[in-house]
């Protein structure tokens, strides 16, 4: 996964989305992310420990770290998010507008804030709409 992107069906990217996949983005069916958010799979040392990252800088002198980020099926994100390296948006989750995802979240809750943080439970009857959904699709073909 290092280094792709891997996108299911029925996904909407917005305008103006950045997915920075170096340690791998997957995005699982029916997810979603909104305008001006971005994904984040490695981020840069700021420790000083090392030098921070720029093309000028070569290679050794410098760390990236992170790991994938993986949008599970129904994943939502809103306008502005910022999702950090190494997580999941788990099933059913739903992060409001200028979210910052810090951690893995838990499946069907809404999350909000400066870290997000669940504030109530997402209700599930789009998983109906779902079947409805790929049933019809199956009877055209």
């Amino acid at each position: 996964l290092t280094g792709r992107i891997a996108i299911g069906s029925y996904i909407h990217i917005s305008a103006y989305v950045g997915l920075f996949g170096k340690n791998g983005i997957i995005l699982n069916d029916f997810s979603n992310i909104s305008m001006r958010s971005t994904v984040l799979s490695a981020t840069d040392d700021f420790s000083g420990e090392f030098i921070t990252p720029s093309p000028v800088v070569p290679e050794g002198y410098s760390r990236t770290t992170g790991g994938p980020v993986v949008f599970e099926k129904h994943a939502n994100v809103g306008a502005h998010c910022l999702i950090l390296p190494n997580l999941t948006i788990s099933e059913g989750t739903a992060v409001g507008a200028m979210s910052l995802i810090t951690k893995s979240t838990v499946p069907w809750m809404v999350y909000v804030g400066i870290p997000a943080e669940p504030v109530k439970e997402r209700k599930r009857n789009l998983l109906e709409l779902e079947k409805r959904l790929l049933e019809t699709e199956r009877q055209k073909r």
